[in-house]
């Protein structure tokens, strides 16, 4: 069978496989010896020529050459490029148009989304500002933090420790929370001064 067909067998995890087979390709030993034989036999025996295609019960017989190690490997890169989707993209898809005139573009996100499976939608992960919590309330956390009406971009940032604290910051449930009255008008006060003052300069220079 051609990796084409067996990466068509596994539906929402094509992609992820096909990621893997083509880092394969490239080079065979930056992958774990698990992956590197699976796709050795892959290429080399009944899977690659198209014998071996079902079992005895029609279906087919490629799903059992998975280990259980293997498969949640798949689930896990997906679940990992779903939220560096949001971390990179988020903020295409973010809604800054108040006429609705311009859309927000969602295709790298939601073609991410795609190769999440409903069960792995409802995975319990381990989350370092919500703790352990359904993939599905990260998604929600993280639909409000960048695609909401205010976009959030930190992924150009090179330090990686300025970087990692940004996104700890706004990937925490507080960073949603309302604000009190007093900061909000403090806030306002600031952009009000800020603007004035570019006012000013413009009309002095």
């Amino acid at each position: 069978m051609k990796i084409e067909k067996l990466m068509a067998l596994y539906g929402e995890n094509g992609a992820l496989l096909e990621e893997l087979y083509n880092q394969y390709k490239l080079n065979p030993e930056t992958l774990d010896k698990e992956w590197k034989s699976f796709f050795q036999e892959v290429d080399t025996n009944g899977l690659a020529n198209g014998s071996g295609y079902t079992n005895g019960n029609g279906k087919s017989a490629v799903a059992t050459s998975f280990t259980d190690a293997q498969a949640a490997s798949i689930r896990e890169m997906g679940i990992i490029n779903l939220l560096n989707a949001y971390r990179r993209q988020g903020h295409l898809a973010a809604k800054l148009d108040p006429l609705g005139i311009q859309k927000p573009n969602r295709t790298f996100i939601d073609s991410k989304l795609h190769n999440i499976s409903p069960a792995d939608i409802d995975t319990v992960v381990d989350s370092e500002t919500l703790g352990r919590v359904k993939l599905a309330e990260i998604v929600d956390l993280y639909e409000k933090v960048y695609c909401n009406t205010i976009g959030a971009e930190h992924f150009y940032l090179v330090n990686d420790e300025e970087r990692e604290w940004l996104q700890k910051k706004m990937e925490s449930p507080e960073f949603l929370a309302p604000l009190p009255r007093g900061i909000k008008l403090r806030l306002f006060e600031k952009l009000f001064q800020a603007d004035y003052f570019e006012t000013f300069l413009a009309k002095n220079t």
